[in-house]
């Protein structure tokens, strides 16, 4: 009985520690994605991007890995996060670079792409990359046969040892993508191929 009692304030503690004012609150900074800056349109005509990722980036945290220490051990920033999951973020900065690069265009190819990386990796404590990796399909105007892939990479330096830093070689990282994928990829398609130009046409279809 009186160990009973001995424990009762233990616990009233704890729950004190849960009620407003116990303590000050947390301040999360959410992040999200600027539009890119490339004038040109697609080589190819593009109706759509669509962007999922895998299982690991489903979540808002900014991920990061210490290389040099523990590099299978993926991290998160405790005070900043994306403002939404990394698919979500970077499907809307491409369909919106699409639609402001193509306009009065309507129809075409779809793009397909899987995030499998999205985090800063630290080489050492002050020096770290932003990793975006992603595989790329494109797709017809209708049906679902794969005209083309590819693994895109793109590592860009980070300005600080921090998650702003991270966060800033992230949006390059995207930009970088945003170029490969979007321009020099498609227009190397379509010079290898050329009725890929008549495949992404709204009424399309494959060969």
């Amino acid at each position: 009985m009186m160990r009973l009692l001995f424990l009762l304030p233990a616990g009233a503690l704890l729950l004190g520690g849960c009620l407003p004012g116990a303590g000050p609150a947390i301040d999360i900074a959410e992040h999200d994605l600027p539009p890119i800056m490339v004038g040109a349109p697609p080589a190819l005509n593009i109706d759509a991007v669509s962007v999922e990722a895998a299982s690991w980036l489903s979540d808002t945290g900014i991920n990061y890995r210490l290389n040099y220490a523990e590099a299978s051990r993926r991290r998160a920033y405790g005070h900043s996060r994306w403002a939404a999951p990394p698919a979500e973020l970077v499907e809307r900065v491409l369909m919106r670079h699409l639609i402001e690069s193509q306009p009065g265009r309507h129809g075409g190819c779809r793009i397909n792409i899987t995030l499998t990386e999205f985090a800063q990796e630290f080489a050492s404590p002050t020096h770290s990359d932003f990793v975006v990796e992603a595989r790329v399909f494109l797709l017809p105007a209708r049906g679902e046969r794969v005209l083309a892939r590819r693994i895109f990479v793109q590592r860009s330096a980070a300005p600080s040892a921090d998650a702003a830093g991270g966060i800033d070689a992230a949006r390059a990282s995207l930009q970088a993508l945003a170029v490969s994928m979007l321009h020099h990829w498609l227009a190397d398609l379509r010079a290898e191929r050329p009725y890929l130009a008549e495949a992404c046409r709204s009424n399309g279809s494959a060969r």
